[in-house]
């Protein structure tokens, strides 16, 4: 398991982030902010199935008279690699607004397959989102498309 808490500051607001991640091997998964899942290519094990799972917690807050930001974003996640390098994926990313008291809860199932173009590994996933918590000028529900540049070592 990997643990870690980051403070960053962007745009005059401090960012704490606290990430837990692991999967059957006990290897962590590579992600990013932009990327959804991790994933390694099935062709160094035709058996290799992976169960994915964690959270990135990120909390934040005005720093030195900047814009009042107060902010809890919550993203944990659960996805499953199969041995053809497709990857379902359950995952939601809900933020709290501390000054307006409001939820916005997106839940979201995707599905995602790495595929190589050129010399390149590339994951494209897309995923199905309902908002189980939202401000009243919300969507409802939503779709999203992912593309993931794999850098596998």
């Amino acid at each position: 398991m990997h643990r870690g808490l980051v403070f960053t500051t962007w745009h005059n607001h401090i960012r704490a982030t606290s990430v837990t991640h692991e999967n059957a091997n006990n290897t962590a998964l590579s992600r990013c902010a932009s990327s959804r899942r991790g994933s390694k290519l099935s062709s160094a094990n035709p058996h290799l199935r992976k169960l994915g799972y964690g959270a990135l917690v990120t909390q934040l807050w005005p720093v030195s008279g900047a814009a009042p930001i107060n902010s809890l974003y919550l993203q944990p996640f659960l996805s499953y690699t199969l041995r053809n390098s497709v990857t379902y994926s359950f995952q939601v990313e809900a933020t709290y607004n501390w000054t307006q008291t409001q939820w916005t809860v997106p839940l979201i199932l995707s599905v995602g397959k790495v595929y190589k173009f050129g010399g390149q590994l590339t994951q494209l996933a897309f995923g199905v989102k309902y908002y189980a918590a939202r401000p009243v000028t919300a969507p409802q529900w939503g779709v999203q498309l992912n593309v993931s540049l794999l850098f596998p070592k």
